[in-house]
């Protein structure tokens, strides 16, 4: 492997010593030589040992690296050259073991790092052994900022602002310059540092984008929280970047049973299955075919589909938050087969997903709850239907259940007026007049909540005598008899109710 000078120096240097050299950091050295005057011609891919004197002499206009042992006279240094400047060394032979032995660590090093990879060793463990010479730790975050792994030397008890952030939240903070953060990390394979402009100012980091196959998956990223991030400490975070680059695209835990399983793919397109099968597939995952359950449809937005968009890379963190649900991608989309119902009600687990969906640009719609997952195909429509009919860009979590009306209105509407659906005693209830309106969602709550007046009240957030009072006055004006409503007239009403309100 070919080593960086800004690596060797880090390794030899000493209380008076300095380095000439670009700004850029290049990978361009795999060995070391003592320079002798006989060579005619000097290699770009070797460092040379030499004494300030003989620099001197040189005059080659190649890019050549040195370590000179002694001043020199910086006008005699040539603009292409890179040198490491070691005024009180003088030990020619004790210099020329050490940066051998460099080479030779760093070689043993790759070459045991390239056994984890195709002895398909866990990610973390390559992780750690990649980060050996990195002074401060480092995190794999995926494409949605989400923390994937960290490197094990991170000391809990002294930790800045940002990997308190990280650690608490498991994910990275949104930055104030989002759009150009994304950019850079989507545009450039290069490592850069970054400054976050907000309450983490004083912080420096340093990010290299990760890909895999030419997708971008994610970012490895370090801040300065032991030591100062120095050139040597970027070019051992390049040779980082390439290593678990190259683990991903052997052994990737993270886009593995992506694809929708042979027989969801079956059951959503609405294709026979024998149901002993499914019975076996669905055993596997310690569910039974008529456990219930309900369906999530996460959606990218055109804007996340016009950037190189892979839908695999978004699945292991949303699978994460999921993690007792089935999870896989269908058509360009993630969806999830949630067996914890309550997860519908859930405030807490809600905003986990709002802050997913803030994060990622997605959209997400909700399914009926099914009791069998044989009916996983109208589950998906449901959801299908969901993201048609609802068109807003904010986001939230839209439910089947609560388009359901709308979209059966609209549906109707198509083909007729829907003026002629309302039932004609409540036409005096006019929805464009404040306490009209009133009166019609009072009475669209009361047959929803079963004519039950405590419900109702509770629904509409008033009191329960605001609830009796407005059916007497629903009564006085439409003369309907609430003890004599059949589920017919109960119906119709409902409807009535919404096609009054959805026109006003």
């Amino acid at each position: 492997m070919k080593l960086s000078i800004h690596i060797i120096y880090d390794r030899i240097i000493s209380s008076d010593s300095y380095i000439i050299a670009s700004k850029n950091v290049y990978f361009n050295l795999q060995g070391v030589r003592i320079y002798s005057e006989s060579s005619s011609i000097l290699s770009k891919d070797l460092i040379y040992i030499i004494k300030p004197n003989q620099l001197a002499s040189i005059t080659s206009d190649t890019n050549l690296n040195f370590i000179c042992l002694g001043n020199i006279d910086k006008s005699l240094i040539n603009d292409k050259w890179s040198i490491i400047i070691l005024p009180s060394n003088d030990d020619v032979d004790d210099l020329l073991e050490k940066v051998q032995a460099i080479f030779e660590e760093y070689n043993e090093w790759i070459s045991d790092i390239n056994n984890s990879i195709f002895k398909e060793d866990s990610l973390q463990s390559i992780l750690d052994k990649g980060s050996i010479y990195l002074k401060n730790p480092v995190a794999l975050f995926d494409n949605l900022q989400g923390l994937l792994l960290k490197t094990s030397n991170l000391n809990l008890n002294n930790l800045d602002p940002i990997w308190s952030y990280v650690l608490n939240k498991g994910y990275s903070f949104k930055e104030a310059e989002s759009d150009f953060l994304e950019q850079k990390v989507r545009k450039s394979h290069s490592p850069f540092y970054y400054i976050s402009p907000g309450r983490f100012r004083d912080i420096n980091r340093l990010i290299a984008p990760i890909m895999v196959k030419d997708l971008y998956f994610g970012v490895i990223a370090m801040t300065d929280l032991y030591s100062p991030i120095s050139k040597s400490e970027y070019a051992n975070l390049c040779l980082l970047q390439e290593i678990i680059e190259n683990a991903l695209k052997i052994n990737n835990p993270y886009f593995s049973h992506s694809e929708a399983p042979w027989y969801m793919y079956q059951l959503i397109n609405k294709n026979y299955v024998d149901h002993s099968v499914v019975s076996h597939h669905l055993g596997l995952r310690g569910r039974k075919v008529d456990d219930k359950y309900f369906l999530w449809c996460f959606s990218p937005s055109e804007k996340i589909i016009a950037e190189n968009f892979n839908i695999q890379s978004y699945l292991h963190h949303i699978s994460k938050l999921f993690e007792s649900s089935i999870v896989f991608c269908h058509d360009n989309m993630i969806l999830v087969c949630d067996y914890n119902l309550n997860n519908c009600e859930d405030k807490y687990f809600r905003d986990m997903v709002l802050d997913l969906l803030s994060r990622t640009g997605f959209r997400v719609s909700t399914s009926m709850v099914f009791s069998s997952i044989f009916e996983i195909g109208y589950a998906f429509n449901q959801c299908l239907i969901t993201n048609d009919f609802y068109e807003k860009k904010d986001t939230q979590i839209i439910s089947f259940n609560e388009i359901y009306f709308d979209y059966i209105l609209t549906t109707i509407e198509k083909n007729t007026e829907l003026d002629v659906l309302v039932t004609p005693k409540i036409r005096n209830l006019n929805p464009k007049d404040p306490y009209g309106r009133d009166l019609l969602l009072s009475l669209q709550a009361f047959i929803t909540n079963g004519k039950s007046i405590t419900s109702t009240a509770k629904t509409l957030n008033v009191h329960r005598h605001t609830v009796v009072y407005r059916l007497n006055n629903i009564k006085k004006i439409t003369e309907i008899d609430f003890d004599k409503l059949d589920e017919d007239t109960m119906l119709q009403l409902y409807l009535s109710c919404r096609i009054l309100l959805r026109n006003s």
